[in-house]
């Protein structure tokens, strides 16, 4: 289930007259566990809950190992009958954004298959632990922004074919490009405004090795109020798409991106103006490790960066049609 209608239900919630001391706001979802709908529910703190029906014979063994998210037996109790519910609660307002995302793979994952919901519940919230309990870190810097923004639109491309190139987005793993698979990598860039000026960091990031394919796509750039998208817009087409939620919030979360600062990052809009690919070849622009000659470069320089004006170069991009068909190979290897 997508992000955007589970938190229109919870903010729907949040909107009727607060629930008085040991209450709860509920509304149904359109999942089922048998006869009775799985629960969208706030508690008289403001906490979001998911309430899942369970059966009479059914036991659970309480889990609060993770600090954000418990899972625990609750009654509840409306108009003079009691049912007994899997509750599984969001204990941390900050993670809520995090809980959203955790709480539609359950449901997900319910809809599939809801034999004994306890046991799904706790598969999932053990593939999310890790996030749950990951440190809140400094917000992203205006380019690191930027550059995560041209990483999502070409996985947002990727994706659109196969939802599975999510786990070719290896730069957040520490490798030299920014997308892997096979002999097959590309390499995003933004720059803002115009000019094709891209700032290259070290010698090894278009330093491609032989056998392998490397195409370098960028992005112009304008800083838009609105008619734009966001980061936050781009991992909610992203979610929409279908990619591994815990997978790709694990990349995220690696590059200091947190669900958690989502309106923080909300009215960053960008609209992208052009975007060009190359292939990265012999031919192509670069400086690597061999630009020094065999021995390399001194070994007193421990780091280069430098810019390359792409608008200089005789190697001409991609055409259209060359650029889609990068993107079939690269898919094609799922």
């Amino acid at each position: 289930m997508t992000p955007a209608p589970l938190r229109r239900m919870w903010d729907l919630i949040g909107v009727a007259q607060p629930a008085r001391a040991g209450e709860f706001r509920v509304a149904e979802s359109t999942v089922k566990c048998g006869a009775a709908a799985i629960l969208f529910a706030l508690d008289d703190e403001g906490n979001r809950h998911l309430l899942v029906p369970l059966s009479e014979a059914a036991t659970v063994t309480p889990d609060r190992r993770s600090g954000g998210v418990h899972l625990r037996t609750f009654v509840l109790e409306e108009g003079g009958a009691t049912r007994a519910f899997l509750d599984v609660a969001c204990r941390k307002s900050h993670l809520n954004e995090v809980f959203t995302l955790l709480a539609g793979e359950m449901l997900d994952e319910l809809a599939r298959d809801c034999q004994d919901p306890a046991r799904v519940c706790r598969a999932v919230l053990l593939r999310w632990r890790e996030l749950l309990e990951r440190e809140h870190g400094a917000q992203l810097s205006f380019e690191a922004l930027v550059g995560l923004y041209c990483e999502l639109l070409v996985l947002r491309d990727l994706a659109r074919r196969d939802a599975r190139t999510v786990i070719a987005w290896t730069g957040p793993l520490g490798t030299p490009f920014d997308f892997t698979s096979g002999s097959f990598a590309i390499e995003a860039k933004g720059v803002m405004g115009a000019g094709w000026d891209v700032v290259i960091h070290g010698l090894n990031q278009l330093d491609v090795a032989a056998g392998t394919d490397l195409w370098l796509c960028v992005f112009q750039l304008q800083q838009v109020e609105s008619n734009g998208t966001s980061v936050p817009d781009l991992i909610d087409d992203l979610m929409a798409i279908g990619v591994d939620r815990t997978v790709f919030l694990g990349r995220l979360a690696r590059l200091g991106y947190t669900m958690n600062d989502r309106e923080h990052y909300a009215d960053i809009r960008f609209r992208p103006s052009a975007s060009r690919m190359w292939a990265v070849d012999s031919t192509f622009p670069r400086l690597t490790s061999l630009s020094f000659g065999p021995a390399g470069p001194p070994r007193a320089v421990k780091g280069i960066n430098y810019i390359l004006d792409l608008s200089r170069t005789d190697k001409a991009p991609l055409p259209v049609d060359d650029v889609a068909a990068v993107h079939d190979r690269f898919a094609a290897t799922f």
